[in-house]
């Protein structure tokens, strides 16, 4: 089974994972598809680093264990 360009381009438009990309630090118009990576960083993720490294490591240094899990 084949299918054409307008099928294709329609299954794309409903896909309900198309927004799920912007979740991801990507550069624009990169495809990804390396198996044996990480892969891309989530956006949350690099928040929670930030907000990790500012607050709860810098701010309580060891005590961090007990108080932030």
């Amino acid at each position: 089974m084949s299918a054409s360009l307008a099928e294709v381009r329609t299954w794309d438009a409903t896909d309900p994972l198309r927004d799920f990309r912007r979740r991801f630090d990507l550069p624009e118009g990169a495809i990804y598809l390396d198996g044996n990576s990480l892969g891309p960083p989530p956006l949350t993720t690099q928040t929670r680093l930030r907000e990790v490294m500012a607050s709860e490591w810098a701010g309580g240094l060891v005590l961090s264990w007990n108080r932030h899990d």
